[in-house]
């Protein structure tokens, strides 16, 4: 096996800037693609006390470049951002006269490529992997909400120009795929390869015993993820049906103060468990009987997969990646976040009454993930596509060969 030289530019990476999923999906796949022979680095953002420079146990190397992420704060997060894109640009290009990269993976919806992508030296050999993207912002209330949204509709023409440029776009599921298809993209560009977990760091360690049935939510505590459906939920079932509602995620501004009253009114039967790191989330789910998790959309949906791995019954939303991952009533059960609410409330129930009864499919839902959404999984298929695709390409490009 020849090995790759392999950069990933995400400012989201453990543990000084680890702010959600992509940073857990990247520092385990950055470990993998190490483990399997392959060099790798990572052009992460600054952070006050991160190092500019680290070699991690694994071998990934790590550089953190321009300024931290609070500037946005001042100047704005789409200005911030096209700054921060000059920065990677000026690092990559430092790291790639030293020995040149394989292959250049970045997100999508920070665009933190788009001045590499419009550099021919290095467009074909950039893979565009979308995760998110700023169409979804959700915008607080407030006299300036305006800008807000212009700056999420300015963030969004950046971010769709960035695809476009791109030759290699990679989707994790078919729903980002028709995403990208309706707002006029060209999806006979992209690449489906779905997203993977640590199957052994989330795995259940024998039967979790406690008085209630326990059930969770982890994530951003906005409306796109369901959070006002759970609290219809919750109506439904009161505090004395034995079950317990647990919430893990930072408070999205637009719903602070809904939440506060939220967790108020149903301080007999919720724990909130603050924000937390990605590190913490094998203990969480190992804590749980169930993760209710009914979003909107999401363009995969890490969390599913984690909690089914952990050996939970997962009660997912059914827009987006949650009715690619799941099949319901064997491996989980699909939620309308926007339908009505007594059936969810009526299944936690039966659960509550029946927990043994759901042995098969928590047993259904784990072999699922082993089988389809492990992290060696997408690390193989992700390496088969760079040489296939990727490094085929570029380099049967004159312009990249002289």
């Amino acid at each position: 096996m020849i090995p790759l030289n392999i950069c990933i530019i995400s400012q989201e990476f453990p543990p000084h800037t680890n702010w959600g999923g992509i940073a857990a999906y990247y520092s385990g796949l950055a470990d993998i693609f190490c483990k399997l022979g392959h060099d790798v680095t990572i052009v992460s953002r600054s952070e006050n006390g991160a190092p500019k420079f680290e070699i991690l146990p694994s071998g990934v190397k790590v550089w953190r470049v321009g300024r931290p992420i609070k500037r946005k704060y001042f100047i704005g997060r789409t200005i911030d951002r096209i700054i921060h894109a000059f920065d990677v640009e000026r690092k990559v290009k430092e790291l790639d006269a030293q020995k040149r990269f394989d292959v250049i993976e970045a997100a999508e919806a920070s665009f933190e490529s788009e001045r590499l992508l419009k550099n021919e030296n290095f467009r074909l050999r950039i893979v565009i992997q979308c995760h998110g993207s700023n169409f979804q912002g959700v915008v607080p209330d407030s006299p300036l909400a305006f800008l807000h949204k212009l700056d999420w509709k300015w963030s969004f023409a950046r971010e769709k120009n960035s695809i476009e440029l791109a030759q290699h776009i990679l989707v994790m599921s078919e729903a980002t795929r028709n995403f990208l298809h309706v707002h006029g993209l060209d999806i006979y560009k992209t690449h489906l390869i779905h997203h993977g977990i640590d199957t052994c760091r989330f795995s259940p360690v024998g039967e979790f015993s406690s008085a209630w049935l326990e059930v969770g939510f982890a994530g951003r505590i906005e409306k796109r993820k369901g959070i006002d459906f759970i609290w219809k939920v919750m109506d439904q079932i009161g505090p004395d049906a034995g079950i317990r509602f647990h919430f893990k995620g930072a408070v999205h501004r637009s719903l602070e103060s809904e939440f506060k009253e939220a967790m108020h009114r149903f301080k007999n039967f919720s724990i909130y468990h603050g924000a937390g790191s990605a590190a913490d989330m094998p203990n969480y789910y190992r804590k749980l009987h169930v993760l209710l998790q009914p979003s909107r959309f999401e363009t995969f949906g890490l969390v599913y997969v984690e909690a089914m791995a952990s050996g939970l019954i997962v009660m997912a939303g059914i827009g987006g990646g949650g009715s690619e991952i799941i099949e319901h009533g064997r491996t989980g059960y699909l939620v309308d976040p926007d339908g009505r609410s007594a059936p969810t409330a009526a299944r936690l129930r039966e659960i509550a009454d029946n927990l043994p009864g759901f042995k098969s499919l928590r047993e259904n839902a784990r072999k699922e993930v082993q089988q389809r959404f492990s992290l060696e999984t997408c690390a193989q298929l992700k390496i088969a596509y760079y040489k296939d695709q990727v490094i085929q390409h570029s380099h049967a490009c004159p312009i990249l060969n002289k």
